[in-house]
C-alpha cells in the first residue's frame, strides 16, 4: 500500500504487504495495525507517519522488519510517536533518527 495523501486510520487493519508513505503524504495511525511476516514500513523523504495510541505488530507474534526512514540530502521522512503506542514483533526497533515528540507538537 502506498499512501499519497493525508489519511487517518482509526479501525484495526491487517496488511498483506509493505506500507509506503510517499513524499508530501501523511498517515496518522490510531488503531491496531497488523504487519505481515518480513514486511516493512517505509517513510519516504518528505512523508510523515504519526502513531497515536497505535499498536503495530505481527498478528501471530512472528517477525516483521520494522520502520525505515528514507533520507534525501537534508530531507528525510518523519516519524512521530505519541500516547500509548506499542511497536512489537519487529526485527529492528524504532530508528534512532525518529522524531518522538507528541503528535500535537
Amino acid at each position: 500500500i502506498t499512501i499519497r495523501d493525508s489519511v487517518v486510520w482509526v479501525g484495526a487493519k491487517d496488511l498483506k504487504g509493505n506500507l509506503v508513505i510517499a513524499p508530501g503524504a501523511q498517515l496518522r495511525v490510531q488503531c491496531r495495525l497488523g504487519m505481515p511476516l518480513a514486511s516493512h514500513i517505509l517513510i519516504q523523504a518528505g512523508g510523515q507517519l504519526i502513531l497515536e495510541n497505535a499498536q503495530l505488530h505481527h498478528p501471530e507474534g512472528r517477525q516483521w522488519l520494522g520502520i525505515l526512514i528514507e533520507r534525501a540530502g537534508k530531507n528525510k521522512g518523519l516519524l512521530r510517536i505519541g500516547g500509548n503506542t506499542q511497536i512489537t514483533d519487529t526485527l529492528h526497533p524504532v530508528p534512532d533518527s525518529a522524531s518522538v515528540p507528541s503528535p500535537t507538537d
